[in-house]
């Protein structure tokens, strides 16, 4: 079965994520010549004053840009506002995101009962999101924070950044040599280890101070209620 929540993107919300990302991206913005390559500032002015022009660029090729990928629960208890909340949330960012060159973006829902039992729908664009599964299943949050970082490793741009939209704690682990809560916590930091800023947001009534997640996500884990509860 496919969503049929409502998709449409709240401009507020896609407002403030806009100017967001645009100032990460802004700082990210070295000093460049005029093509847009980054130029090492010291051989620049080594290069003014001895004409040794071998060290000045830092690459060949810069890639300035942002590769995001927002991750969804959709187990069972994400089902109604919860799901409708997330998939708006995904549809702002989509629209914050259409005007800003070099950003690409992948959406993923996924639920499942066992380690091999996981199941993972993907959207690309808003078309595409209103096709995704629609919530059944447990939360096998670990699993779906591996599958991101795994997907987000092959985007192109060297910025990437994760957002992971959760309900409640996970209850799917690999195996028995660790809990659910234990296997998420590593995955989360596998992915920091290859670079990736993960945020945890959890979508419920007082998930800000759910214990186990912020021993999870640490201190990128914020919660929220409603879109306007995000806003802000």
């Amino acid at each position: 079965n496919y969503t049929t929540s409502n998709v449409s993107p709240n401009q507020i919300l896609s407002d403030e994520i806009e100017y967001v990302l645009k100032a990460i991206l802004g700082a990210k913005q070295e000093i460049r010549d005029d093509v847009g390559e980054e130029i090492d500032v010291e051989s620049a002015i080594e290069y003014v004053i001895n004409k040794n022009d071998s060290r000045i660029f830092n690459s060949e090729e810069v890639n300035v840009g942002m590769s995001l990928v927002i991750t969804i629960d959709n187990s069972a208890s994400m089902s109604g506002d919860v799901d409708d909340i997330a998939l708006k949330t995904c549809a702002s960012i989509m629209n914050a995101i259409k005007d800003i060159k070099n950003v690409e973006l992948q959406v993923h829902k996924w639920s499942g009962h066992t380690k091999d039992d996981v199941n993972i729908s993907i959207a690309n664009n808003l078309e595409e999101l209103t096709r995704l599964a629609s919530p059944n299943g447990g939360t096998p949050l670990g699993h779906g924070i591996a599958y991101a970082t795994n997907s987000i490793m092959k985007m192109k741009y060297a910025q990437k950044l994760m957002f992971v939209l959760t309900d409640g704690e996970p209850n799917v682990a690999y195996d028995d040599s660790q809990n659910a809560i234990e296997f998420a916590n590593n995955q989360v930091f596998n992915a920091t280890q290859l670079g990736v800023t993960v945020f945890g947001l959890g979508i419920g009534y007082d998930m800000d101070n759910n214990k186990n997640m912020r021993l999870i996500f640490g201190d990128t884990w914020q919660g929220f209620n409603s879109i306007e509860n995000a806003i802000k």
